[in-house]
């Protein structure tokens, strides 16, 4: 079996950092092709219906791809950067994507025609996550700043500072009150959105590249540089207990599996480990030949189809009821 060690890009890092007076060469505009993604995939989106994959490329590129025909429906092109991440309302009539051009947009996901641009960050904007009524949208920047934003209109509402570190990850809890956030600063942070105010800090001292809450509201995970993937109770801010993969290898991404009994992790190595979260065991890893980094997941709603974005422009679809690739989509040789 093939292992690539694909690092993150330089100029990733220093924009993630806030590092702005370190500010990289503008890069030439890469080509586009009509069949995929000319470069890396950094996230990926399951529409909650299940009929679409959103990709957000390296290529300036989001990709929308019919789930089950896997025939392209169509390519949003409007970013002026690299898209580092997309995700779908709770309602499914919209798509967020964030960008290194320092916009968040809103997509009619029917037209594929842009609803708003959301301007304000003054560095990369990384990470995006919608509200459960869907009436609210958070960005995350290199900028260490979290942006919340009405939906609707795309006015900005509100600022919550606080990280020293670029913001990776950003996550609504599902009663919509509070807000977690991952930061290259080493901390993971729960914030009381409405109030504006910090709740509590995790300080772990190696960057987070990710957060989640678990369904129930009771729980967090977070993940990142330190192998670790951590799961926090809400209530006290204890941690719970800790799921350690391969040392020194960094996780990029977690989804819930199985009545989120299951954890997937994606890392970079490009393997997906999956951890039963009862037990606290690691059941399976998945990977796939050659594939690089694992910088995405999302689950479809049917929870019948985990899709993984990789480095290098490669989106595997695994079958989760027998553990085999059902689809790998990539520029043909």
């Amino acid at each position: 079996m093939i292992r690539r060690h694909v690092r993150i890009p330089l100029t990733l890092i220093v924009a993630i950092c806030g590092c702005s007076r370190i500010a990289p060469a503008p890069a030439p505009v890469p080509p586009v092709s009509a069949f995929w993604h000319t470069g890396d995939i950094w996230g990926v989106s399951f529409s909650p219906d299940g009929r679409w994959i959103a990709t957000a490329g390296a290529d300036h590129s989001i990709r929308l791809t019919h789930a089950e025909s896997i025939a392209e429906k169509r390519i949003l092109r409007a970013h002026e950067g690299q898209v580092l991440a997309v995700v779908f309302s709770p309602d499914g009539s919209l798509l967020a994507s964030a960008c290194e051009d320092k916009t968040a947009r809103l997509w009619h996901v029917a037209t594929g025609r842009e609803q708003s641009v959301l301007k304000g960050h003054t560095n990369w904007v990384t990470a995006v996550s919608f509200s459960a009524d869907g009436k609210l949208l958070a960005t995350g920047s290199g900028d260490q700043s979290i942006r919340l934003w009405d939906v609707g209109t795309g006015q900005y509402l509100a600022t919550l500072s606080g990280h020293t570190g670029g913001v990776w990850s950003v996550a609504f809890l599902p009663d919509g009150q509070q807000l977690a956030t991952a930061s290259e600063d080493g901390t993971v942070r729960l914030w009381d959105f409405p109030g504006r105010s910090e709740i509590r800090s995790h300080e772990l001292h190696t960057q987070q590249y990710c957060v989640r809450f678990h369904p129930d509201g009771r729980s967090l995970i977070s993940a990142g540089d330190d192998s670790i993937v951590r799961v926090w109770d809400i209530a006290n801010g204890g941690l719970l207990f800790s799921l350690t993969g391969q040392l020194g290898v960094k996780t990029y991404s977690v989804v819930f599996l199985n009545n989120a009994k299951l954890l997937a992790a994606a890392d970079e190595q490009g393997h997906v480990s999956i951890w039963n979260l009862e037990t606290e065991e690691q059941l399976n890893t998945l990977q796939q030949e050659g594939a690089g980094a694992a910088y995405g997941l999302a689950v479809s709603p049917d929870e019948q189809t985990l899709a993984v974005a990789h480095a290098g422009g490669k989106l595997v679809l695994w079958n989760l009821e027998d553990g085999r690739v059902r689809t790998v989509l990539e520029l043909p040789p």
